[in-house]
């Protein structure tokens, strides 16, 4: 069964330059594991609002941004399976 609750758009941030750089290592289907604290932050001078605390919110803003204190791949997906994927995809959209 669908629920709109079990999803979430995630929002990556953290003070380490290691930190930052270890999800661009990660490829689609690969097993992550990150550890970190559900933030929420603002700019009062723009307006400007992220993140979200609650799963009940909707909209613009409920996105969830968590600090990232460590990011691991715990297992890389698998190649094949990954080439296949592409290629499904990129067949797909050459003809839309």
């Amino acid at each position: 069964m669908f629920k709109m609750k079990a999803l979430s758009i995630k929002h990556l941030r953290a003070d380490e330059e290691q930190v930052k750089a270890a999800p661009m290592d990660a490829e689609f289907g690969d097993h992550t594991r990150l550890t970190g604290l559900l933030a929420v932050y603002a700019n009062s001078g723009n307006g400007f609002h992220r993140g979200s605390s609650t799963r009940e919110d909707s909209g613009d803003s409920a996105c969830e941004t968590i600090h990232v204190h460590e990011f691991t791949i715990i297992d890389k997906a698998n190649r094949i399976l990954r080439r296949l994927y592409t290629i499904v995809n990129r067949l797909n959209s050459v003809g839309h």
